[in-house]
């Protein structure tokens, strides 16, 4: 991939992450914000589609639609476009990492669990780098909450961290 398909997918995942903080203040305000973002997560929705259909066989686009898809709470879509990225290039762990968290917010622990275990046999380092605290602490969270599984088919309530 050429340097300007990077910076195109840096983009969109930019607009991604702006568009998740602008849905945690939708949850929080009044129907007007709502709406305009609503149709904000349209829009983004429309310019990630508008992406993938660029270059279909990028597995990189494909998790970002799928990150879109969840951001706007299309759990199944988001679904659809993660299991797509990972048939294109099935080395990739970042689209099995968030799988294994929209499972587990469904409550499919198993299948949570099966996707952080495929993360582990790819890149068995996968779990060990995080760029911030908070991402280390998430890495450990979900190696006990695997762990606990594995061992008693069920899961402690954890708090989440500050």
């Amino acid at each position: 991939m050429n340097s300007n398909k990077y910076t195109q997918t840096l983009l969109t995942l930019i607009a991604v992450s702006l568009f998740a903080i602008a849905l945690n203040l939708w949850v929080n305000s009044g129907n007007a914000l709502r709406e305009l973002i609503y149709d904000e997560g349209e829009i983004l929705l429309n310019n990630a589609r508008a992406k993938v259909e660029s270059d279909r066989t990028n597995p990189i686009l494909r998790a970002v639609l799928g990150d879109t898809y969840n951001s706007v709470g299309r759990q199944e879509q988001a679904i659809a476009a993660y299991k797509e990225a990972i048939r294109l290039d099935p080395g990739y762990a970042y689209p099995h990492f968030k799988l294994g968290v929209i499972y587990r917010d469904l409550g499919h622990i198993g299948e949570a669990v099966a996707e952080y275990d495929e993360i582990s046999r790819i890149n068995p380092n996968y779990w060990s780098g995080g760029e911030s605290l908070g991402e280390k602490v998430d890495d450990i969270r979900w190696k006990v909450e695997r762990l606990l599984f594995k061992q008693t088919g069920n899961l402690m309530d954890f708090p989440t961290p500050p």
